[in-house]
């Protein structure tokens, strides 16, 4: 190829290592999503009280995925209201068929079911106005980021995928946020793992920690600030090089 645009830093540094001309022009959700957020206020809009501790839990945005992971994340936030006599839990809901689905498993856990607000998209919202989030990896693990909130990621699927996913899959990683930083900062719990008691005894740990959310949520917000470059307009600039027949080096420069 002659030109080679990434979203994220590390994919920009593999393609430098196999000298592809590349420019990273930074994640469009970064430029979408304000530097500073104001989780008070989004609280008071969800109808939230403002000291309450509150977990977000996103077990995904596909059928699949609530199947593998509905019941486990249910039942660590069961676990986890049992150590939190306040504690709210916010479950949006991806669609109107992930609701019904949610909805369902809900009455399998009636004390969860008093703590907990369904709500009707609103993902972002959720995340702002949380302590804490509990979701599957993927794209919401960045907007979690992005929403500079600490996390848990755990993720499960059916045993043959995960068998040939563990051989075909070389990176240390699967949340996004551990890939840009090219660290663990964020815990990870995968298949066997990710029991009920795992997940509800890290989700204890970042809520007792409040020291260790503050310097995660500002660690997230300069990693926010390194992907906000208006990528829209570095890709346009990038493009009208390549069509030109430019170098890209002036915008790896920049």
């Amino acid at each position: 190829v002659d030109g080679m645009l990434t979203l994220l830093p590390f994919e920009a540094d593999f393609y430098r290592h196999h000298s592809v001309p590349v420019v990273f022009v930074g994640h469009p959700l970064a430029d979408e999503l304000p530097l500073e957020n104001d989780r008070i206020a989004t609280r008071q809009a969800l109808g939230l009280d403002e000291d309450a501790p509150v977990l977000a839990l996103l077990p995904g945005s596909r059928s699949s995925e609530i199947r593998f992971l509905g019941h486990t994340f249910l039942a660590a936030a069961e676990l986890l209201c049992q150590r939190h006599a306040t504690l709210k839990v916010l479950i949006p809901a991806a669609s109107a068929l992930r609701h019904d689905e949610i909805q369902a498993l809900l009455s399998h856990y009636p004390t969860l079911a008093e703590r907990v607000q369904l709500l009707n998209g609103q993902a972002r919202e959720a995340m702002v106005a949380s302590d804490v989030v509990l979701l599957a990896s993927g794209t919401a693990a960045l907007e979690a980021m992005l929403c500079h909130r600490a996390m848990l990621v755990a993720y499960k699927m059916a045993p043959a995928t995960h068998w040939l996913a563990k051989r075909m899959v070389k990176t240390q990683w699967i949340s996004l946020p551990n890939l840009i930083a090219q660290q663990s900062v964020v815990p990870e719990l995968i298949q066997d793992a990710a029991t009920p008691e795992a997940i509800a005894d890290q989700l204890y740990e970042l809520l007792s920690d409040h020291e260790a959310r503050l310097a995660l949520e500002a660690r997230f917000a300069t990693m926010h600030a390194d992907l906000q470059r208006n990528a829209s307009r570095r890709a346009a600039e990038a493009i009208t090089a390549i069509a030109l027949g430019q170098s890209l080096e002036q915008h790896n420069a920049r």
